[in-house]
């Protein structure tokens, strides 16, 4: 694991988490938070739905976080029990470390997610690196995945300075 923080500052961080916040306040269905300790760090997690519901777990891009999803997840709560999770790494409220994309680490870390929120099988969405970390678990662990969708999915073609500054400022808006 990365032991570097993401953050360049103590008070980056606290604007960042007073963003966050803001924008979860608005979470437009009732929702729990929780906290999942895995073997690459803390994991936070929004969950939205009935708990009955069939399991899905949303998967955010690059420089963004859980709050991402907020213009979705009314429709998905509907029909799942949604959890849209902060990847390591990220401006959110995971560990800030991020693992390693070389290894398995981001695969062990779902796998470690599913496992605290006792899920053996889910439909995974993911954006971005979102896509690239669903995609990554689904290739190691095919027998936990029940639909696989892969929005942009990072890794294969180089992203634009440009394009990360425009998806960052606009994933904040939701």
């Amino acid at each position: 694991m990365n032991a570097a923080s993401i953050y360049k500052s103590e008070a980056g961080k606290k604007e960042i988490m007073s963003l966050y916040d803001g924008v979860l306040s608005r979470w437009p269905v009732a929702h729990e938070t929780i906290y999942l300790p895995t073997r690459h760090g803390s994991t936070f997690v929004i969950a939205s739905g009935e708990k009955s519901a069939p399991p899905l777990i949303l998967l955010h891009g690059s420089a963004s976080n859980a709050v991402s999803w907020v213009g979705d997840v009314g429709a998905y709560s509907q029909q799942f029990r949604v959890y849209a999770i902060d990847l390591p790494g990220e401006p959110g409220k995971s560990a800030e470390n991020r693992p390693s994309w070389d290894g398995p680490e981001f695969a062990e870390w779902l796998e470690d997610v599913m496992d605290g929120l006792n899920i053996q099988r889910v439909s995974l969405v993911g954006i971005s690196q979102g896509g690239w970390t669903a995609l990554r678990f689904a290739t190691t662990f095919p027998e936990r995945v029940v639909r696989l969708v892969l929005l942009a999915p990072a890794g294969i073609a180089p992203t634009r300075r440009s394009f990360i500054l425009k998806a960052v400022t606009l994933s904040m808006l939701g």
